[in-house]
């Protein structure tokens, strides 16, 4: 059976018209990446993306864990290279040859968010234009003398809720603060089957806290009044992933991996300028994730390579509800309305048009689970090169979309038109011994 599928697959992918295909794509894409980054990160000093829209209300998703999966778009369900690959896809765990294995990757982000009151003719932007993310830190070590088996642990951000905004109407300021983030706690590992085939699994131990503090500044003859409140909520939540990696022939292989669906539990303590202290306990649903991922080498002189994800996320089936209040128990209470489900796109190419000097690009299309056509497209690109026994990476990263949010304000409700966008750079080192 195995050599059945592989002889089909091998068939279909050494045809000389879907050779070609692969060729004018990934030419075309180069191409395209090219051009655009390099416009893009011209403007990202002007412009970077917030996550204050309906992304604020669960946080501002990550993409990519390693400097080198964000220069490839975010890709890495088959191409994972880092000790990083436990959180995207742990059945890429294996090295190969050594001991061990480490990679340790932070970012610095930049953003901007303008809306239009249509209604009023006025805007407003944020005031905080920059935070830094530690997006992963893991490290992997042979559990088997023939290195077939690998065990894993790691650090990885998962969602963050940093931001600041200020808005001035008719006499009165409004000014929201934002921190914090949602991270996991990840141990697992791989079992490499057979040359062809690798497993993996990771459990991940979700923790977090999101703090805002609220001031509203109301001018008045006698003086200004400030109403000041501090909302403080920790977080909650563990999951499990699955994934699994079939290498065709040294030319492809094609990664898979699943992530459970779960519910984060919020604590919160002061909600939004009450005159009393306010708790409540919410529920928040997140939902599974399913992916594909496909790496396509060309066995070329400059070690070209294709990369492909596919991710499909059933936010469809989640809610939000309230369960506690002033700690008393009460009837669930649903909060948001339903969502929709969201399937994202991943694009990535690799090669080394100078020695030992690897050049990427990438793309990625995350639509929004709020509204799906209101899209996040992100363009990137980056560097790679080992010394010795140490990689070192660096990665570019701009995203932009102007959508149809709901205000945030703590003086009046509304519609806003709002243009976003976002720079990101991302450093990784990986040491392997």
């Amino acid at each position: 059976m195995k050599i059945q599928f592989q002889r089909t697959i091998l068939r279909l992918l050494k045809n000389s018209y879907v050779q070609s295909f692969f060729h004018y794509i990934s030419v075309s894409f180069y191409c395209a990446i090219v051009a655009v980054c390099l416009m893009s990160f011209i403007s990202a000093s002007l412009e970077a993306y917030s996550s204050i829209g309906s992304f604020w209300k669960w946080g501002d998703p990550q993409r990519g864990f390693s400097a080198r999966s964000v220069a490839m778009g975010g890709t890495g369900i088959a191409s994972m290279q880092e000790a990083a690959s436990l959180y995207v896809n742990p059945a890429l765990t294996n090295f190969g040859e050594g001991k061990g294995f480490f990679t340790i990757s932070p970012s610095v982000i930049t953003f901007f968010d303008k809306r239009d009151h249509a209604y009023q003719s006025k805007d407003y932007v944020t005031t905080n234009d920059m935070y830094s993310q530690f997006d992963c830190a893991s490290v992997l070590w042979s559990a088997s003398r023939r290195n077939d088996i690998i065990l894993g642990f790691g650090y990885f951000s998962d969602l963050n809720f940093d931001y600041a905004l200020e808005e001035k109407i008719s006499g009165q300021t409004d000014r929201i603060l934002s921190a914090g983030d949602f991270h996991n706690w990840v141990f697992g590992g791989s079992w490499k089957i057979d040359s062809w085939l690798s497993v993996g699994m990771a459990y991940m131990w979700g923790r977090g806290k999101h703090e805002k503090d609220f001031t509203l500044i109301t001018e008045t003859i006698g003086g200004n009044l400030v109403d000041k409140t501090s909302d403080y909520m920790t977080l909650s939540g563990d999951s499990l992933i699955l994934g699994g990696n079939v290498v065709i022939d040294e030319s492809i292989n094609l990664g898979i991996f699943w992530r459970s669906n779960f519910d984060m539990t919020v604590k919160e303590k002061n909600y939004m300028c009450s005159t009393a202290p306010y708790s409540a306990v919410y529920t928040r649903e997140f939902p599974y994730q399913l992916g594909f991922g496909l790496n396509y080498k060309f066995n070329d002189e400059k070690n070209s390579i294709f990369v492909f994800d596919f991710i499909f996320s059933n936010w469809a089936d989640s809610n939000y509800y309230r369960t506690k209040t002033n700690g008393v128990s009460i009837t669930k209470v649903k909060e948001d309305p339903l969502f929709e489900n969201v399937t994202e796109f991943r694009f990535g190419f690799e090669h080394t048009p100078i020695e030992k000097l690897d050049f990427r690009y990438g793309f990625s299309y995350m639509p929004d689970y709020a509204a799906s056509y209101d899209a996040m497209p992100a363009f990137s690109f980056g560097l790679g090169t080992v010394i010795e026994k140490t990689a070192v990476d660096i990665a570019f990263e701009y995203a932009a979309r102007t959508s149809n949010q709901q205000r945030i304000s703590q003086i009046s409700s509304g519609i806003d038109t709002v243009k976003e966008s976002r720079a990101r750079v991302a450093l990784a080192l990986s040491y392997k011994w």
